[in-house]
């Protein structure tokens, strides 16, 4: 609809220009295109209208936008799904091949003996009860664990450098009682040289926490840059048969630091 606002009359001397003001109510995709006539005084002229020029600025503008939206959502479920994906992927996509690697073990096994009979008691049944009963007999994964495959008699020492260097991973489980830091401080040297094997050899290693850890200043060295290294994980359960399930969060972030298995279990993650 197009509604004339106004006409003007500028003389000159020889001939007269008139200029009119045209308002357009409402332009059709079908107007474009299509000519107009327009009449002043007894002249008459013609124009047709022309689609608007994009505004690619804008459009690009919007395109950033919606890219850097989508990619912050993107970061953000990847960052609070990671260990569910991981998980997922290994599950389903696992290789059938083996690991040819020479190593026998996925895991070995270290905790401390405090002297503490409740805390003994719980590091005991963590280490030698619940984390076989998952990751052995739910997950798949064989572990050595020191205080149960050792044979008797054996050196702590050759115990120690024969089976570390069958394993793919290190499990230490640690508590926050300066009594068991000072164990590990003053157990034999071949702690310490484990630790400085780690840190040589790049072996990943997963720090469990029976309890949560404050002030790691008071731990050795060697944990305290394996806690800067690796992070840890907190121990979450409650010694029950809800502990013991697989899918819990706490299980999860363990299996997410154990390597992946060839052959998984037909449980899904």
């Amino acid at each position: 609809m197009v509604e004339g606002c106004g006409r003007y009359s500028i003389p000159f001397p020889e001939y007269n220009f008139y200029t009119v003001n045209i308002t357009f109510l409402g332009v059709k995709r079908e107007d474009y295109g299509h000519p107009f006539t327009c009449h002043a005084g007894v002249s008459a002229a013609y124009f047709m209208l022309k689609p608007p020029v994009p505004d690619f600025r804008a459009c690009l503008i919007g395109g950033l936008l919606a890219f850097t939206g989508a990619a912050v959502f993107v970061t953000y479920i990847y960052k609070v799904f990671k260990i569910d994906i991981a998980l997922w992927y290994r599950s389903a996509f696992h290789s059938t091949g083996t690991m040819e690697d020479g190593k026998l073990y996925d895991a070995y096994v270290l905790y401390p003996k405090p002297q503490r009979k409740s805390q003994s008691h719980n590091v005991d049944t963590l280490a030698l009860k619940i984390l076989p009963k998952v990751l052995e007999m739910q997950c798949g994964y064989k572990l050595f664990i020191f205080g149960r495959d050792e044979f008797p008699g054996q050196a702590v020492a050759n115990v120690i450098d024969e089976n570390i260097k069958l394993c793919r991973r290190l499990i230490i489980i640690i508590i926050p009682e300066l009594l068991a830091f000072d164990l590990l401080k003053n157990m034999s040297e071949e702690q310490i040289a484990i630790y400085n094997a780690l840190i040589q050899d790049g072996m990943k290693v997963i720090l469990i926490e029976l309890e949560k850890v404050k002030d790691y200043t008071a731990m050795p060295e060697s944990i305290q840059y394996i806690k800067q290294k690796h992070g840890s994980i907190c121990w979450s359960g409650n010694f029950t048969e809800q502990s013991l399930c697989a899918k819990t969060k706490f299980w999860k972030k363990v299996r997410y630091h154990m390597p992946p298995k060839r052959f998984p279990p037909s449980s899904s993650a």
